[in-house]
């Protein structure tokens, strides 16, 4: 915070968790292993100014709400369907262990 006038590792964050928003509501897609990655590790290591962290964040935030308001992703989760895969998992890795 004193040597760049923000946390970097919080600006890495968002800027990391709005990309990854926003191509979720485009595509359906969670991409954890990030193509980004040098990118953040340079904003995290204060390479980019606040300015520049803020520029990104807005922008992402827009395309966030323009990727929103056209995604064809449901409105809620189906709770169900997570309950059940869940449950498969457990048993599937309790039954490869011999259980």
């Amino acid at each position: 915070m004193e040597r760049f006038g923000y946390v970097t590792r919080d600006a890495a964050h968002l800027i990391r968790l709005l990309r990854m928003g926003v191509e979720f509501l485009q595509t359906g897609d969670l991409v954890v292993f990030r193509p980004d990655a040098q990118e953040l590790v340079e904003i995290k290591l204060g390479g980019w100014s606040l300015d520049q962290v803020k520029r990104e964040a807005n922008a992402l935030f827009s395309q966030a709400e323009s990727a929103y308001q056209v995604s064809r992703l449901p409105d809620r989760p189906d709770h169900d369907a997570v309950n059940r895969l869940c449950v498969e998992i457990v048993y599937g890795a309790l039954s490869n262990r011999g259980r």
